[in-house]
């Protein structure tokens, strides 16, 4: 009995690993799906990284600290806080100003959905490399004094150097503020000077830097989805294999493993381009490899559900493109909490920020580790359950 269940066993694991190498093979050799898997990505990255970027209309964050506490430097505040930015630097923008003793929110501890602090110096270095502020303007002792006696003041200015779109627009609040104090007041021969500094310092940015939490995982995403949607429909190879003793629910664990080898040699491929790009990577090299294959090992799965589903080639196709947009409207437009929470490209994105930007560990990004895992999971479970029990046929 015993040897019996061994002996299955290795014909099990033998049956796959023929189908592992076989689908390896015909997937190296089909020029189509090594365009679409290696060359897109090296092209795409390629030309974010040598591209400059175009400011775009963002929410902003700034924090005044006052430590004057005068009348001008009142004037100050009162004046950046009703700037019309519209005009000022000609874009649609919205800042929240937030001031020394208001409360403003700030990154909730493990488990809170929403915390509150006093503004404060203390607080700012704090919370300026999280997503909760994108810069803060310390007003010094002796503003008022200095503006008056000597016609100059310095102001200090940190920016968010992780959001780099963000940096720029505080960088022109602040420029546009400076300014319109000066003529609300008269000050043409007097000047509000400052030299801004950035945390984390010196973080030498481009486009795909700025893009790389979005972009990255969406490409490794679609394309590893849209290769494993051809991989079982229209098969005719595998049918013959059918009338052997390979089990339908073998044929899905195959094609798993043999994409998520391919899987892995494109995420190896995209992280040594973002290396060679310098994209910012505060975290160890392995977690992000792993989050990236989790991502695409997800696509995978779920390409291999669209291609247990289908009936052909173009229905694989237009499936694949119907649940692409559905994700892209509700990670980009509609974000809805829900769906939100089991689409993996938006949980990697979360994940990358907070791994390769913000510095943090493994142990803090669990939660969305899990919903990928799960999302995962679950489209390979429903292949399984479809092909078994559900599919007929595969031409």
């Amino acid at each position: 009995m015993t040897e019996e269940i061994f002996s299955d066993a290795r014909s099990r694991a033998l049956r796959i690993t023929n189908m592992v190498r076989k689908e390896i093979k015909s997937l190296l050799s089909d020029k189509t799906a090594i365009f679409i898997l290696f060359f897109i990505p090296f092209l795409l990255i390629t030309i974010l990284g040598t591209s400059q970027p175009n400011l775009e209309a963002t929410n902003t964050t700034i924090w005044i600290i006052d430590y004057d506490n005068s009348e001008t430097s009142e004037q100050f505040i009162e004046t950046m806080k009703s700037l019309n930015l519209s005009l000022a630097i000609g874009q649609k923008i919205s800042v929240s100003f937030f001031t020394s003793g208001e409360l403003a929110p700030i990154q909730p501890n493990f488990g809170e959905k929403e915390t509150y602090g006093l503004v404060s110096e203390e607080l700012a270095q704090k919370t300026l490399t999280t997503q909760f502020l994108d810069a803060y303007i310390i007003l010094p002792e002796g503003f008022e004094d200095n503006i008056k006696t000597n016609g100059t003041t310095p102001i200090i200015v940190y920016y968010d150097s992780i959001d780099f779109m963000k940096m720029l627009v505080s960088d022109m609040v602040v420029l546009a503020g400076t300014s319109e104090i000066q003529m609300k007041n008269m000050l043409f021969e007097r000047d509000i000077i400052y030299f801004p500094e950035t945390r984390p310092e010196n973080l030498d940015l481009n486009i795909l830097d700025m893009g790389a939490p979005n972009f990255v995982p969406l490409m490794l995403f679609i394309t590893m989805q849209l290769i494993s949607s051809q991989s079982i429909v229209g098969d005719i190879p595998l049918r013959r294999l059918l009338n052997t003793s390979l089990k339908r629910g073998e044929v899905v664990t195959g094609k798993l493993i043999a994409y998520s080898f391919i899987g892995i040699i494109q995420v190896l491929l995209t992280m040594a381009l973002l290396s060679i790009f310098k994209v910012t990577m505060h975290c160890l090299w392995f977690d992000l490899f792993l989050i990236l294959l989790l991502n695409s090992v997800a696509g995978i799965s779920m390409g291999i559900f669209i291609s247990v589903v289908t009936k052909s080639r173009l229905q694989a196709s237009q499936l694949f493109l119907l649940l692409f947009f559905l994700m892209y409207i509700n990670v980009y437009y509609v974000r809805n909490i829900f769906f939100l929470t089991f689409i993996p490209i938006e949980q990697t994105r979360k994940i990358y920020e907070f791994l390769a930007y913000r510095g943090k560990g493994l142990s803090i990004v669990w939660e969305p580790i899990l919903f990928m895992t799960i999302t995962g999971l679950f489209f390979y479970v429903a292949s399984i359950v479809y092909i078994k029990y559900i599919k007929k046929e595969f031409i």
